[in-house]
C-alpha cells in the first residue's frame, strides 16, 4: 500500500493508535504533519497518543501547535486538560476543561476532566456537580462515576461512593475498558486496607 496524502497517513494513524500501536501512530501523524502542516486533527490526534503513553509535555506541545492552527477546537482544549490534570498542573487542565465547554457546552469528557482536577483541589462538592454533569451528558460513561466516587468517599459518604465506583466497574467491563477497570480495582483495594498500601 503506497501512501501519498496526509489523510492517508492520518487515517494509518488512527487506525494503529486503536490498536495500541503508539510508536507507528506517531510516526504516520509525523508524516500526515509534514505533508500538511496546518493539520490540527493530526496535531491533536499526535498529542492523544503521546498522552497514551505518558508522554504529557510533548503531548501538551502538540495540543498547543493545534489551537494556534484551530483556537475553536474544543477536543483539542479538552484532551491538552487531560495531559494537565495527569501532570497535576489541575488549574490549568480546569482552565482547559472551562474553555472546551465554552465552545462545546454538551462535552461530558471536559466535564469529567474537570471533575478530576477539581479532586485533585481537594475541591470535592466541585468534583461531584461537574461528574454528575458529565453522566446527565453520557449515562454511560464510566469515568465520571468513578472521579464521583472518589469525591463522595473523600466527603465521607462511603456507602454512595462505593456505589458509584461498583457502577464504574460495570460500564468499564461492558465496554471492555481493561485499563479503567484495573485503576478503580486498584483505588478500591487502597482505600478498603489503607494499611497494606502504605506497606507496598
Amino acid at each position: 500500500m503506497t501512501l501519498e496524502s496526509a489523510t492517508d497517513y492520518f487515517n494509518r494513524g488512527y487506525e494503529k493508535q486503536a490498536l495500541g500501536d503508539y510508536a507507528g501512530a506517531i510516526e504516520d501523524y509525523t508524516q500526515a504533519i509534514e505533508i500538511d502542516p496546518p493539520n490540527a486533527d493530526a496535531y491533536t490526534n499526535r498529542g492523544i497518543t503521546k498522552s497514551c503513553i505518558a508522554d504529557y509535555s510533548g503531548a501538551i506541545e502538540d495540543y498547543n501547535k493545534a489551537l494556534q492552527i484551530d483556537p475553536q477546537n474544543a477536543d483539542a482544549y479538552c484532551a491538552r486538560g487531560f495531559s494537565k490534570n495527569n501532570s497535576e498542573d489541575y488549574v490549568g487542565a480546569i482552565q482547559d476543561c472551562e474553555q472546551a465547554i465554552q465552545i462545546d457546552p454538551y462535552s461530558a469528557k471536559a466535564y469529567c476532566i474537570r471533575g478530576f482536577s477539581k479532586n485533585g483541589l481537594e475541591d470535592y462538592a466541585g468534583a461531584i456537580q461537574d461528574c454528575e454533569q458529565a453522566i446527565q451528558i453520557n449515562l454511560h460513561f464510566a469515568t465520571a462515576y468513578y472521579g464521583r466516587g472518589v469525591a463522595k468517599i473523600e466527603l465521607g459518604n462511603k456507602a454512595e461512593g462505593f456505589a458509584d465506583l461498583e457502577k464504574a466497574l460495570e460500564l468499564y467491563e461492558v465496554q471492555g475498558e481493561v485499563e479503567g477497570y484495573e485503576e478503580v480495582l486498584k483505588y478500591k483495594k487502597e482505600i478498603s486496607d489503607p494499611d497494606e498500601s502504605e506497606e507496598s
